[in-house]
């Protein structure tokens, strides 16, 4: 959705557009919603928050020069990658099982796979 902010305030323009946002909207919502001040002051503090982590997670992400992540992603945890290259119609059941079962046994470990 397409917004136009003005001052502390958006005005939605109920116009959809392309593409994701830099920000976050959901306690502009929440006031247009009726939640009480007392809870949007919270949630500006708990966002502010979330906003410098991710900051200085982007500067992080960007000095090991791998891709930027948004406020919720993650890098992709090796068995996805793993998963994502095995080739399932080659594999026998019992290959298949075996697979399963390695994985099983590093996620169960002290140190996660």
């Amino acid at each position: 959705m397409s917004v136009t902010e003005v001052g502390d305030r958006v005005v939605w323009t109920h116009r959809v557009v392309p593409g994701g946002t830099d920000r976050s909207y959901g306690i502009h919502v929440a006031r247009a919603a009726g939640m009480p001040s007392g809870v949007l002051a919270r949630a500006g503090e708990i966002l502010a928050d979330l906003e410098t982590r991710e900051d200085r997670h982007k500067i992080r992400v960007a000095e090991r020069k791998t891709l930027q992540l948004t406020l919720f992603e993650v890098e992709e945890p090796q068995v996805v990658r793993e998963l994502r290259d095995l080739n399932v119609e080659q594999l026998t059941p019992l290959q298949a099982l075996q697979w399963l079962d390695t994985w099983r046994a590093k996620l169960e470990s002290p140190t996660g796979g």
